[in-house]
Formats: structure tokens, C-alpha cells, sequence
């Protein structure tokens, strides 16, 4: 026959079960039975395949045999962390049984409901130094493990022991009657228990003549014997029955003296048990407050000591650093005295020099303004240049720019040239608009606690929206389901006119229980007079050197 290369299991079952109040007959309720169970577990050896070159079924049955193995082994390592971890109050791990059928079929004897005992064989050969090592190593692991097995349960149905033993004897004296020819024996029930008796049965009183005095003899010492048995057995019974109840009187007050002895015990109990719990509390207390004290008084120890050194290091530098102090300062006196006289002379040749440079340049600006002054008051201005066409001039009005441009050629005749454009403005278009999709969203506003009044007709307008001027929690961003976000702004411009701007965003929750806001959008509200110029500046120098 062939191996079937994996693990085998024997099992031996001891049913154990209680017999009735007769002791005949065994009691059929499974709740009474005990089942003990004893099982022998040959585990298959693990291999490797490098070795024995295994292939096919052979190669699977190993790689199921060796994820068993491995799956036993992990279960063992779990439960060794898992007492561990109770030691240390820590939550312990689950344990996979159920990865494979071996440990799915012995859960309850890993988890306290039988014994576990393992025994390790092993081939001492060089060539299987490492897989002995490994099991070596999973033997030394198991020994560990420590499994707390659980109290067994004893089944007691109330009944009294040594029953079976007492039935079987009655039986036996029931038997004996029977064989000295005493037929009331079979009427006997096996229950009945000791009575009193008055002695044999009558004798015979059949009187066969009127002498029979030997029979009336016999018949009166009879009854005279069973009725001073009789009374031997009244005064028994009556001796018995004041000692019965003599002793449950005795056994009465002994249960109620001991009844309120253990009420008070209880009482003082409690007591004491309170006062330990109290003392135990603040003796923790107490002791808590002192480890916390002695880390304080440790920390501030060291922390005067680190200041201490600090401070003592500060002093040295401090004085190193006036000791250098009054080394420089006397080497740059000297150095100063002759750095000032030099740069006094070089200031000197400089100044002279940037004011014929300044006298010069003045000169010419001045030139050129005078030049320029000449040009704007002549009264013949030509006609526009064929060059500049409607279209440019259309495009400087779409810019709103004033400009002046001016031409000097080397030809006898000056030439001017003057472009100007009114400063309407470009109509503004929002690139943005949409219909409204925030009809059914919620929006947070953000503005200052006393904003500036708006005079525009356009005002911002959010419906279903919440308002705040300080935004320091983040669940005024998650509460009541915001989803949109603007914050308003206003600044003066550049004209010294107020400038309101929105900046909107959409809300987005995040996996920490958070949000964060994601701005998509500005709207810019502003006034402005159509009448308005632009401020008139004067041209820099670069334009008037191209005057001239």
C-alpha cells in the first residue's frame, strides 16, 4: 500500500454516564453524559522540494503538508504572544484556527479544554542540521506556551451514591428469602427502607379440642412477648423522637446564632474591606504624587544644572568678547584716523566732479524743454499720418489710454504728430458665469466684523448661507453640511476707492475628519466715475532724450 503523505488522527472516546435513583438503569439525557476523548495525531514531516526533487501530486502534498505545519506553528505563536500580551494588558490577537483542518479540528484543546502534549523526533544526521534546527527551535516555542485548562464539572443529579451497591445487596437478601420458602419476599419493593418489627409471626391457634391447653399456653406467652415489645419499641420511638427533637432544636439555634455571627462578620468584613479599598486608593494616590514630584525635582535639577553651565559658559565668552573688544577698538582708532583723511580727499575730488556733471545735464535738460516748449506752442498742427490708421486708433480707445507722440527728423520742417483717445474703458465680461448650481448647497461667509456699506447695484447675494467674522474651529466648515466657502474682502485701490472682492471655493471633506477649501472663483465689485483721467505725469528722462 502507498503512503498518503499527510497527517493521521486517532481518536479514543470514553462516554461516561449516571445511572437512575435504582441504580438499574442508565438516565438517555445527552445534558447528564460526559464524553472524554483522547486523540493521537502523527503529523506528516516537513520537507523541502531542493531536496527531494519531488514533482506533480508528490510536490503538492508537500506544499499542503508544510502549510499546515505552518499554520500550527503560527497559532502556537499567537497564543505565546497572546499571554504576553494579558500580562501586559493589552488586547490579544485572534488566533487562526481556521486556517487549516489540524488546528480547526483541536481549537477547544488550545483553548483550555483538554491537555496538549507534543513529542519531537528527530534524525540526528549532518544532513539535516537545519531542518532539526528549525524543529528544535518550534519544540523550544511550545514549551511556552502554557494552556489554562478549564475546572471539570461534576454531574449530580441529586441522587444518592452507592445506590446501585445497596440495590444489588437487597436483591441478593430478597433472593435468600426466597430460597428459605418465604413467598411475601417477591412483594417486597426495592425502596423500602428498615421497619420496626414485634417479633415472628403468630404460631398456630387452630384448637382441635377443648383441652388445648398447651396451644393456649404458647398463644398468651406470645402476646405477652409482642406487647412488651411493643412497648420496648413505643418507649424506643419516643426516646428517639424527643432526641430528634431536642437536636433540631439545638441545630436551630445554632443556625441562627451563626446566621447573625456571619451577619456581623459580613458587616465588619465590609468595613474592613472598604477601609483597605480607601487606604489602597490613597496610599496609590500618594504615591503617584511623589513619582511625579521626584520627575520634577529631577528635571528641575538638571535643568538649573544645564543653566548653571550655560551660564558660566555666557560669562567666559562675554569676558573673551571684551577682552577682543578693547583689542579692536584700539586697532581701529588708529586705522579710522587715517581711513577719514583719505575719504575726506577722495569725497572731496568726487563732489567736485558730480557737480559739473549736474551742471552739464541741467543744461541740456533745460535745452530740450525749451525745445519742446516751442513745438506745443506752434499753432499749425498737421493732420493725422497716413501710417495710423482707424483700427489702431479704434484699438487705443478699447485700451483707454491717452497718447502723445512727437517727432523730430533732421529735415528743415519739424514735424508733429499728437494721437489722442478718450479713456472710456472695455466693457467687462465674466468669463466664469454660469447658471446658479448653488441652490442647494450651503455657504460659509467670512467678513469683517464691520464691513464697509457697498453702493453698487450689483450686491453679493448667497442663498442659505451662514455668516462669521472669525473662523477658529473646523467644524464651522463640517457642521451643517457647508459646501461652498467665500470669503469677502474690500481694499482701496490704487485711486483710493474701495474694492470688494469675493473669493468663493468649494468645500471638500477630508479622510482626517477634516476640510480643506479649494478656491475656484474671485468676484471684484468696484465704483468708478466715468468722467475720471487719468493722473497727467511727467515724461522721464528717456523720453525727453528721444526729444532730442
Amino acid at each position: 500500500a502507498e503512503s498518503s503523505r499527510s497527517h493521521s488522527v486517532f481518536n479514543i472516546r470514553l462516554v461516561q454516564a449516571p445511572t437512575d435513583s435504582q441504580g438499574e438503569n442508565v438516565v438517555q439525557d445527552r445534558q447528564n453524559i460526559t464524553v472524554s476523548q483522547l486523540s493521537l495525531v502523527d503529523l506528516a514531516g516537513s520537507e523541502r522540494s531542493s531536496r527531494t526533487k519531488n514533482t506533480g501530486v508528490r510536490l503538492r502534498e508537500a506544499g499542503n503538508i508544510n502549510n499546515s505545519l505552518m499554520t500550527l506553528r503560527t497559532c502556537l505563536e499567537y497564543l505565546r504572544e497572546n499571554q504576553l500580551s494579558a500580562s501586559n494588558g493589552l488586547a490579544p490577537k485572534k488566533v487562526p484556527y481556521r486556517d487549516s483542518k489540524i488546528t480547526h479540528m483541536f481549537k477547544n484543546y488550545f483553548d483550555g479544554e483538554g491537555q496538549v502534549s507534543m513529542i519531537v523526533c528527530i534524525n540526528p544526521r549532518i544532513e539535516d542540521y537545519d531542518e532539526n534546527m528549525q524543529v528544535m527551535k518550534f519544540a523550544e516555542m511550545t514549551q511556552e506556551v502554557q494552556i489554562a485548562r478549564a475546572t471539570p464539572m461534576k454531574q449530580d443529579l441529586g441522587l444518592t451514591p452507592g445506590r446501585r451497591k445497596a440495590n444489588k445487596l437487597f436483591k441478593i437478601a430478597i433472593n435468600n428469602l426466597n430460597e428459605l420458602g418465604i413467598p411475601e419476599a417477591k412483594d417486597l419493593e426495592v425502596d423500602v427502607g428498615l421497619v420496626y418489627s414485634l417479633g415472628p409471626d403468630f404460631p398456630a391457634y387452630e384448637m382441635d379440642s377443648p383441652e388445648a391447653e398447651i396451644k393456649i399456653r404458647e398463644l398468651m406467652h406470645y402476646l405477652e412477648q409482642r406487647i412488651e415489645k411493643r412497648k420496648k419499641l413505643r418507649a424506643n420511638l419516643d426516646i428517639k423522637c424527643d432526641s430528634f427533637r431536642q437536636m433540631l432544636m439545638n441545630l436551630d439555634r445554632d443556625n441562627l446564632q451563626l446566621r447573625t455571627e456571619l451577619a456581623s462578620l459580613k458587616a465588619v468584613y465590609k468595613q474592613e474591606r472598604d477601609r483597605s479599598a480607601a487606604l489602597e486608593k490613597k496610599v496609590r494616590i500618594h504615591e503617584s504624587s511623589i513619582d511625579v514630584l521626584n520627575n520634577t525635582l529631577s528635571k528641575q535639577e538638571r535643568q538649573i544644572e544645564e543653566l548653571t553651565f550655560k551660564l558660566n559658559e555666557k560669562e567666559n565668552m562675554l569676558t573673551q568678547k571684551e577682552h577682543e573688544k578693547e583689542k579692536q577698538k584700539k586697532k581701529f582708532s588708529s586705522k579710522l584716523a587715517v581711513e577719514s583723511d583719505k575719504n575726506k580727499r577722495e569725497f572731496e575730488l568726487k563732489l567736485r566732479e558730480q557737480r559739473a556733471k549736474l551742471q552739464e545735464r541741467m543744461r541740456i535738460k533745460d535745452e530740450k524743454l525749451r525745445l519742446v516748449s516751442n513745438i506745443l506752442q506752434s499753432e499749425d498742427l498737421p493732420s493725422l499720418p497716413r501710417s495710423q490708421s482707424s483700427e489702431n486708433i479704434l484699438n487705443e480707445k478699447d485700451r483707454g489710454a491717452y497718447t502723445v507722440r512727437t517727432e523730430v527728423s533732421s529735415v528743415p520742417a519739424t514735424r508733429t504728430d499728437i494721437y489722442a483717445t478718450p479713456r472710456h474703458g472695455a466693457a467687462a465680461a465674466n468669463n466664469r458665469h454660469r447658471r446658479s448650481r448653488s441652490a442647494g448647497d450651503k455657504w460659509l461667509e467670512h467678513r469683517a466684523a464691520n464691513p464697509v456699506p457697498l453702493g453698487t447695484i450689483m450686491q453679493p447675494y448667497l442663498k442659505n448661507r451662514k455668516s462669521v467674522t472669525k473662523l477658529t474651529d473646523m467644524k464651522e466648515l463640517t457642521a451643517h453640511g457647508t459646501t461652498k466657502y467665500c470669503l469677502v474682502s474690500q481694499d482701496a485701490d490704487t485711486d483710493g476707492d474701495v474694492e470688494t472682492k469675493l473669493y468663493k471655493g468649494n468645500v471638500i471633506p477630508t479622510c482626517g475628519g477634516g476640510a480643506q477649501v479649494v478656491f475656484n472663483d474671485v468676484e471684484c465689485l468696484k465704483q468708478k466715475s466715468p468722467v475720471h483721467s487719468p493722473t497727467r505725469k511727467r515724461p522721464s528722462n528717456g523720453n525727453i532724450s528721444a526729444l532730442g
